[in-house]
């Protein structure tokens, strides 16, 4: 019953207050994706966490993905109206094909504008790891949208969405953070991969590294 209540009135800002009620949710949505990311897919513990990746992540959320979101689907509606399973259909249609690729390079070149990565630096990220997650947005979104309006009752319909947001962004901040977890953009990590291809790579690197720090 309370569960219910709280539903309701959320539903009822979102109506009455489309903007901040937007905002605020895209907020705690990436915020929670992010720890989630970063607590249990990499395995971070407390004491690594890293707050300022959190509020990167929530900030492009809040600032971009959140008011283009509201605007996009307000233009969605005009464009395609109705809400008849056709209707459903081709809003998830275009949502995929046009919003879903902007939305995810504007989080892959705005968090690393965010990391100061220099203009090379989000070129070459961008190249190896966008196409790859499009398509994992591809694979995710329309059968989460699916289910959504097949068996979710309406009224739960965008708590649903909420949840699901949460389990894409745990996924997003892992995917365009992967690399600087793994450190392979490092110019430690650049040199062991260039010199291990060698014979005596490591002895090679390990006489680099050192000459370096002198």
């Amino acid at each position: 019953m309370v569960f219910r209540f709280l539903v309701q009135r959320y539903i009822y800002h979102l109506h009455h207050n489309p903007w901040p009620t937007n905002i605020i949710t895209t907020g705690v949505t990436i915020s929670i994706g992010d720890f989630i990311a970063q607590y249990v897919i990499e395995g971070r513990s407390f004491e690594k966490y890293d707050i300022k990746r959190t509020a990167h992540f929530a900030v492009v959320g809040c600032c971009l993905a959140a008011p283009s979101l509201l605007i996009w689907y307000r233009t969605l509606d005009k464009i395609v109206k109705g809400k008849t399973i056709l209707a459903t259909a081709k809003k998830i249609i275009l949502d995929q094909a046009l919003y879903s690729p902007y939305i995810l390079a504007t989080f892959f070149v705005s968090i690393d504008a965010l990391n100061h990565k220099s203009l090379y630096q989000i070129q070459e990220r961008f190249k190896k790891d966008y196409i790859n997650t499009q398509i994992n947005a591809y694979k995710f979104w329309p059968i989460a949208q699916t289910l959504n309006f097949c068996f979710v009752p309406s009224v739960y319909r965008i708590l649903f969405l909420r949840g699901m947001a949460i389990i894409w962004n745990s996924y997003l901040s892992w995917s365009i953070h992967r690399r600087n977890f793994k450190g392979v953009n490092t110019t430690k990590n650049v040199l062991l991969e260039k010199e291990q291809k060698r014979p005596n790579g490591l002895m090679l690197t390990q006489l680099t590294l050192d000459k370096n720090k002198h």
